[in-house]
């Protein structure tokens, strides 16, 4: 009831729909816990619901983050000389070739 009142009035019955898909696919638990995610998320539209759904329940494998450390070099900061690109965009009189 929660989700529906946060839908628009015109797609309340595709969410409907959805959620019929949902609970045909997998189960009518699998498709509470995509909606009680969806509400966490407020995504009350239908493409959102479909690739929580996957995201949840599909088997993919939640990854953490990487680490790098210190394994990446130092840079050097760029400081680009921008008058130089300037004039290389400007003819002649004054006029800009962009």
């Amino acid at each position: 009831q929660e989700f529906l009142e946060g839908c628009e009035r015109s797609d309340k019955g595709k969410v409907l729909r959805a959620i019929a898909a949902l609970t045909e696919n997998s189960n009518f638990e699998s498709a509470v816990k995509t909606i009680e995610t969806a509400l966490m998320y407020d995504a009350f539209d239908t493409d959102s619901l479909m690739n929580l759904h996957r995201r949840i329940h599909g088997g993919v494998r939640e990854l953490p983050p990487l680490s790098l450390g210190d394994k990446l070099p130092r840079l050097t900061p760029v400081n680009p000389n921008l008058d130089a690109y300037d004039a290389g965009l400007t003819r002649r009189g004054g006029v800009s070739q962009c």
